[in-house]
């Protein structure tokens, strides 16, 4: 008898813990989805087009509406995240298909540029 009633005490904590854990993985990933749907335009400000002024968040400012980039083979604008700071969330995706971008001189929904 004892041991049905530990039996059934360790299968009930086992499936209260996976039943937290699931709810929290949920959780994060409605975070992770209401952050990369929610897409801010921002100027790019740096000083040249090397990789470590792209991938500083400090050379771009936040726009209120998508700028008027004309096209050209520099940076211009980007749509990213908004890391709650005025300032762009450049993952490591962003920052590649930005060089791609300027590499091809091809613009992107997401990425403008002018000369």
């Amino acid at each position: 008898m004892a041991t049905i009633k530990t039996s059934w005490l360790r299968a009930s904590i086992l499936f209260s813990i996976l039943v937290f854990g699931v709810f929290f993985a949920v959780k994060a990933l409605e975070v992770a989805a209401s952050e990369s749907q929610t897409q801010n335009w921002f100027i790019y400000t740096g000083a040249d087009q090397s990789l470590g002024e792209i991938e500083n968040p400090d050379n771009y400012q936040l726009a209120d509406e998508q700028p008027p980039c004309e096209g050209g083979t520099e940076l211009c604008s980007i749509a990213a995240a908004n890391d709650g700071n005025d300032r762009p969330v450049l993952s490591s995706p962003l920052v590649n298909h930005i060089l791609s971008t300027i590499q091809t001189r091809e613009p992107s929904e997401s990425v403008k540029l002018q000369n």
